[in-house]
């Protein structure tokens, strides 16, 4: 463990280095003294952020998706006691329009007498952006700076909470 962080914080500053590298090159080919302090403020960091700019858009995105999704919707008047099926979990989709893929899977219990739902939620689950795919070093794929998935806390204590007994 501590020789992937040595091997992270060795990464971490040769992009720093290079990025300083970069800044500067281009800098010393600029006459004026404002045009180089306006290239150094702003050609620096967004060569420093470049790499995961679609990570820190796609963060914002995912907990944007996370709040509206990841909530559960229980009918608590018919809840107790309840006999369910899943009929969710297979029918998921991926959100439109978002920085990285984010996969949203529902979970849907429905009451095997009346056919009404009784609990429903979704978990998300995003991938990471092109920094982490083009290295190859993530065996899942996850995101480099956010959590891989969101959930409701806890989104199965509705079961024992209401005594929901699941057939499938």
């Amino acid at each position: 463990m501590t020789g992937m962080l040595l091997i992270a914080i060795a990464i971490a500053i040769a992009r720093l280095i290079a990025v300083l590298a970069a800044t500067r090159w281009v800098v010393l080919r600029v006459n004026s003294p404002t045009v180089k302090a306006m290239i150094c403020l702003l050609l620096f960091p967004v060569l420093l952020v470049f790499p995961v700019a679609d990570e820190l858009v796609g963060k914002q995105q995912f907990d944007s998706l996370c709040a509206k999704y990841a909530v559960q919707v229980i009918d608590e008047k018919n809840a107790p006691n309840s006999h369910v099926k899943s009929v969710g979990g297979s029918g998921d989709w991926y959100a439109a329009g978002t920085a990285v893929r984010i996969r949203i899977q529902p979970w849907i219990y429905q009451s095997i007498t009346t056919q009404r739902v009784v609990a429903s939620y979704h978990t998300l689950h995003a991938e990471g952006g092109w920094l982490i795919r083009a290295l190859g070093i993530s065996e899942t794929g996850s995101p480099i700076l956010f959590s891989r998935s969101c959930a409701p806390s806890d989104e199965r204590a509705f079961l024992k909470k209401f005594n929901i007994d699941i057939a499938n």
